[in-house]
């Protein structure tokens, strides 16, 4: 790439080390990010529950004067 043949040599042990982070990195982020999600998901969908159980709880005479 870009014309430079830079080569390191590094014991196949190191290299697997760092190929197991990087990879082990790379699944945790993911992870992360999955789980951040689905709580966002769960977290609207216990306030949309959360709403309709205050409206459903209201009885009726507490406001059939208003229409």
């Amino acid at each position: 790439m870009f014309g430079v043949g830079l080569t390191l040599p590094l014991p196949e042990a190191l290299w697997n080390l760092m190929t197991l982070g990087v990879g082990g990195y790379i699944a945790g982020q993911t992870a992360e990010r999955g789980i951040s999600t689905w709580q966002s998901g769960q977290v609207a969908r216990e306030q949309a529950k959360a709403q309709q159980g205050i409206y459903q709880q209201i009885p009726k005479q507490c406001y059939s004067h208003i229409s």
